[in-house]
């Protein structure tokens, strides 16, 4: 069986066990872009409800087509993802209302370029070769929680400026959570303990990872200057930073940088991560860049 008609297959299982659960729904199949330029076959649903679960249906073509899954069994699960997926009426519905959300509105940071697909639907503004983009943090069912990347649709419906927005985001950033700076020699002797890291070099005991502590999203921070300027106090120097994933950076002092052309080895060794090691949706750059602690300015190196 081929992806279109296991995908079709899908659909028609999943309609009928939603109708026979009493559930009004319609259910279709779609090709969708998510960030990071990431494409996929989708499980989408349209009923009384404004908000309405997506199912990856990628994941589950991959399972069947290893045997690890039956395809009454994958119908089976999407159907009781759905009815799992929502909350009681008055949890789901506050995204709609702005001052009840306000303080689970957050920054993050896609690439531009790669997201050129999505950036007219969704609020941003550039950085650099970056895009800040916005969304809302809310708890789903089970304890867990999810994003909700902030549409024109919605920012029209909460009748607010790009300006509010891009503020409470920041504010939000900054009250509600909180960067962590980890030494990268601290890391490893941590994961080492008692063995040998006399191999480490300089270059290592320099480095710092800049990330939000218990929490995704951390490059956000190249952003901050007042993260970056505590950074130069701490190395007494101008930085450079590397951009290891959406989540975390690679800070180091600009001191250990021999030779200007030093910057083109750091970019090497980033596009190489990237491409090998790095998942997609996680990608931010292939670039280098440097914060001027005198001009309290990032730029791409």
């Amino acid at each position: 069986m081929n992806a279109i008609t296991f995908n079709e297959t899908i659909k028609t299982k999943v309609s009928n066990i939603l109708a026979a659960r009493h559930l009004d729904v319609d259910v279709n199949v779609e090709h969708l872009t998510k960030a990071n330029g990431i494409e996929y076959d989708a499980l989408t649903f349209t009923g009384k409800d404004m908000l309405q679960p997506v199912v990856n249906l990628n994941q589950f073509f991959h399972s069947y087509q290893c045997h690890d899954a039956d395809i009454d069994d994958i119908a089976n699960d999407i159907a009781d993802i759905y009815e799992e997926s929502f909350l009681p009426d008055d949890d789901y519905k506050v995204i709609f209302n702005f001052e009840q959300v306000k303080n689970k509105i957050f920054p993050c940071l896609y690439n531009t370029a790669i997201n050129s697909k999505i950036s007219d639907q969704y609020i941003h503004r550039e950085y650099l070769d970056l895009s800040v983009y916005y969304y809302v943090a809310l708890p789903i069912k089970n304890d867990g929680s999810g994003t909700i990347l902030i549409s024109r649709k919605l920012l029209d419906l909460w009748n607010i400026s790009i300006e509010e927005l891009d503020q409470t985001a920041f504010n939000n950033l900054h009250v509600n959570k909180h960067p962590q700076i980890t030494s990268m020699y601290d890391l490893f002797k941590d994961e080492n303990d008692e063995k040998d890291i006399s191999y480490i070099d300089d270059l290592s005991r320099n480095m710092f990872i800049l990330s939000c502590k218990s929490d995704t999203n951390g490059a956000i921070y190249m952003t901050d200057t007042g993260i970056l300027d505590q950074l130069s106090s701490m190395t007494s120097s101008d930085l450079i930073i590397l951009p290891s994933s959406r989540h975390e950076l690679i800070v180091l002092p600009s001191y250990l940088m021999k030779s200007h052309a030093e910057i083109n080895d750091f970019r090497s060794m980033v596009h190489e991560v990237n491409s090998t090691v790095l998942r997609p949706e996680d990608f931010l750059s292939d670039n280098v860049y440097c914060y001027s602690a005198e001009e309290h300015e990032l730029n791409i190196a």
